[in-house]
């Protein structure tokens, strides 16, 4: 941590280093609200995470099974991705356009927030990797967020989970940049007859636009090349490129690739040698509202392990709460049962989705 940075709480349950940010004030939360983050994530040992991700925790839902009996409280979070490549950034996490930030969706229907007065960040804590949180800030802004706006509705009315915001800013200001073109042509330089030079104007205004935006992407791209390049530093100059990140270890497309998988409405249980808190936090929030189970299987025969999936799966005999999958990561972590039987495989060697009969 940073002299400077604010003071977290470690969560043993969780692994996670906890930022409880404290607000001068009450706010009612509105859509274009964010929260500023500044870090510098630093890969001090070679270790295999070119980046991870913060949440911030929005809201508490209940989720009841069928019978309208008891249920399960689920912590509702947004979260960002962040590189590892030992650089300070400033990360915004566009809380507002999450709908669970202005309304209580515990409730029956929905209530939108009277007022919050402190907001909660989770940090990772991921062995070779320091994370130092130098600022976190609670911005509302000034002039009415139009890119907020649009992304908060079409998130709803597309059902999709995020949207890159600095996609939304280009489009908007490429079609501010025509807007205003065609303003000034037709104000000044269609009376005076210019002829061919005005498409010539007006294409370099629009080209020079997009060049401005394409900067900020050239320069997050190099961001993650040296992200990668610091975390597979001895993979990348052997030339073993498949043992990378863009192998099995790029879990965005291996969560892809479960959740298309797993059939809506199926829970799963999942086999790790440990609590790595990146793997557990990334599966639990891109398979939701399907609910996992982790076991430790460090140490365990097939045994015992088949002795921890019946103890869940027996204590979870309703319909909403069957776990029929079973989720491996390793070939070398597959337990010796009889009842598995293969789902598909993500890799011939790693990611495996078995059907427990």
């Amino acid at each position: 941590m940073s002299e400077n940075g604010p003071a977290g709480t470690f969560s043993a349950e969780k692994n996670v280093i906890v930022y409880n940010l404290k607000l001068p004030y009450e706010i009612k939360p509105q859509v274009p609200d964010y929260v500023s983050i500044k870090i510098n994530a630093n890969n001090t040992s070679d270790a295999a995470y070119p980046d991870t991700s913060l949440a911030l925790n929005l809201s508490e839902e209940n989720i009841k099974p069928a019978d309208d009996k008891g249920g399960n409280i689920y912590v509702i979070q947004d979260r960002e991705k962040i590189i590892i490549d030992g650089f300070i950034h400033i990360y915004h996490i566009y809380a507002g356009q999450n709908k669970y930030w202005s309304y209580d969706w515990s409730l029956e229907g929905g209530v939108p927030k009277n007022y919050i007065n402190n907001i909660t960040l989770e940090v990772p804590v991921i062995e070779g990797i320091d994370i130092n949180i130098r600022e976190i800030e609670l911005k509302k802004r000034i002039l009415p967020g139009l890119d907020s706006w649009i992304n908060y509705h079409l998130k709803n009315i597309m059902e999709i989970d995020s949207i890159n915001p600095a996609l939304t800013q280009s489009y908007i200001f490429l079609l501010l940049a025509i807007f205003m073109s065609g303003v000034f042509y037709f104000l000044f330089l269609r009376a005076k007859k210019t002829g061919p030079r005005v498409p010539a104007i007006i294409s370099c205004i629009i080209v020079l636009s997009l060049f401005a935006f394409a900067i900020f992407f050239m320069q997050a791209g190099f961001y993650t090349v040296k992200s990668y390049f610091d975390s597979y530093r001895s993979y990348i100059s052997s030339g073993r490129l498949g043992s990378t990140y863009e192998g099995f270890y790029n879990f965005e497309r291996f969560i892809k690739w479960l959740d298309d998988k797993i059939p809506a409405g199926e829970n799963a249980i999942v086999l790790l040698k440990g609590e790595p808190v990146y793997i557990m936090s990334e599966l639990a929030y891109n398979l939701y509202p399907s609910d996992l189970k982790f076991i430790d299987i460090s140490g365990k025969t097939s045994r015992e392990i088949l002795e921890e999936i019946n103890d869940i799966r027996s204590a979870n005999d309703k319909p909403s709460g069957n776990y029929n999958y079973l989720v491996v990561l390793s070939k070398n972590d597959i337990p010796d049962l009889p009842d598995l039987q293969l789902a598909g495989s993500y890799r011939k060697d790693a990611g495996f989705l078995y059907r427990i009969r």
